[in-house]
């Protein structure tokens, strides 16, 4: 039993650390000027905290394991308001997302825009797939400076059925600091619910570059 758990446990950290969902931020409350394009690239490290199993404190060699993340995205402004997001990942992972800003403006000190996202994790070859609705919110004290926060919820599902659905509940946190281009801090934390899992916390914790051009 207790070899039984460990390998459980040793592959659920493989399988959600490289990435079946990408839990990265990196984003403030406010959508791009028209015609401006924004790329941004990142270097993470993720960590799964303790399942909810209990088997002589087999979790113990496995709640530190760490897997690191490049990851590179692009959004452009394709509206006023609206901005078009694509994303890939050293963990395999592909999305395109849409950003539509509902409060605020540029210059705007608070901001929020809704958010909407699917990814496929095997670049389209395993079938895994999820859904993200963030909420992006930030609060900007001074023109380069911004501190933001991300609630999400991620529904991942796989196309080739035989598994239930897992659910993410979290989000992310952050600072970015620059005039034009930016530096970029961010956190993640999100609880997975599954099938014969109850309870599993992801930490993400990384920085990242981001680089504006036109407008």
């Amino acid at each position: 039993m207790k070899q039984n758990a460990r390998f459980l446990i040793f592959f659920l950290s493989v399988l959600i650390l490289t990435g079946c969902a990408t839990l990265t931020g990196y984003q403030d409350g406010k959508t791009l000027s028209e015609g401006v394009t924004e790329l941004n690239v990142s270097l993470n490290m993720g960590q799964s905290q303790p399942f909810d199993v209990d088997e002589d404190n087999a979790l113990d060699e496995f709640n530190r394991l760490f897997f690191p993340n490049i990851e590179v995205s692009a959004r452009r402004s394709v509206a006023n308001r609206l901005d078009a997001l694509v994303r890939l990942s050293t963990s395999f992972n592909i999305g395109a997302g849409l950003k539509y800003q509902i409060s605020g403006d540029h210059q705007s000190r608070f901001a929020m825009s809704l958010g909407a996202e699917i990814q496929n994790f095997g670049l389209l070859t395993v079938g895994l797939w999820n859904v993200q609705l963030p909420l992006y919110t930030s609060i900007h004290p001074h023109e380069n400076l911004a501190f933001y926060f991300t609630p999400r919820y991620i529904y991942q599902f796989s196309t080739y059925g035989g598994r239930e659905g897992w659910n993410y509940l979290g989000g992310n946190a952050g600072l970015m600091t620059g005039r034009k281009h930016k530096l970029a801090i961010d956190f993640g934390y999100y609880r997975l619910g599954a099938e014969k899992v109850s309870s599993v916390g992801l930490l993400t914790v990384g920085v990242g570059g981001k680089f504006v051009f036109g407008g």
